[in-house]
């Protein structure tokens, strides 16, 4: 049942200078994606969700890039649990490391296997 994570990854799309103003729609079969020199994940913008029903802080913050004007929407988010505050604290992972360029796609596991399967 695991092992459904392994081959989505090693079998998915792998995109590399993708802007982060482009539509997120472009990329959907991704399972890696690069993105362009300028582009960066906003720590001041992000958000903390408090699971009532797990007990961790699911955390976003928007990936932006440089002709990316504040109101204009944001098609790619970075993810982390437990790693960040209610709102504009997060420390997730490399994700604030301006060498950082790429990040995996969340993968929903009922996206990839039938219902009967799993």
């Amino acid at each position: 049942k695991n092992m459904v994570f392994y081959y989505h990854y090693r079998d998915a799309e792998r995109y590399t200078n993708v802007v982060a103003s482009q539509p997120a729609l472009t990329v959907a079969d991704a399972g890696v994606v690069g993105f362009a020199a300028g582009s960066s994940v906003d720590g001041t913008r992000s958000v903390g969700y408090q699971s009532a029903i797990d007990g961790v802080t699911i955390c976003v913050a928007p990936v932006v890039d440089a002709s990316m004007p504040p109101g204009v929407p944001v098609n790619f988010f970075a993810y982390g649990v437990n790693c960040c505050g209610h709102r504009g604290a997060f420390h997730c992972d490399d994700a604030l490391n301006p060498t950082a360029k790429a990040g995996m796609m969340r993968a929903d596991p009922t996206d990839m296997v039938p219902p009967l399967l799993s």
